[in-house]
């Protein structure tokens, strides 16, 4: 089968099952800003170093970092949990890495899940 091009990509002629993407693709879990507590949305907005944290209008997205070694987790976890930030949170990043993703995006407008604990805003 010929592989598709640069240009039947960008003409919407194409069909993504059949071509091989050359292309970074990551992963992200959108999550409601339910299921932080507000106390953690104040330390998303303050921004203390210890995440990467991009800010938006309805929310924030997370870079989760892959830790190769349950020690440098762990001592991370410990980190934020001394600067403040709940278990809650810590275990919405554990649940995202567990799906492999890069991203924890908590949104105002996204799903709550009944799994999940919830605070009220």
């Amino acid at each position: 089968m010929p592989r598709e091009t640069d240009q039947d990509l960008r003409q919407g002629t194409h069909n993504m099952s059949d071509i091989d993407v050359p292309y970074e693709v990551n992963k992200e879990l959108v999550l409601s800003v339910a299921h932080i507590s507000v106390h953690d949305g104040g330390l998303l907005r303050r921004g203390l170093g210890l995440l990467t944290v991009l800010p938006y209008a309805y929310g924030w997205r997370i870079l989760l970092f892959n830790w190769d070694l349950d020690a440098e987790r762990e001592q991370h976890h410990r980190e934020l949990r001394s600067a403040g930030y709940s278990a809650s949170l810590v275990g919405l990043m554990e649940l995202a890495r567990s799906l492999e993703c890069k991203w924890l995006v908590l949104d105002q407008d996204a799903s709550k899940h009944e799994e999940l604990k919830q605070f009220e805003w």
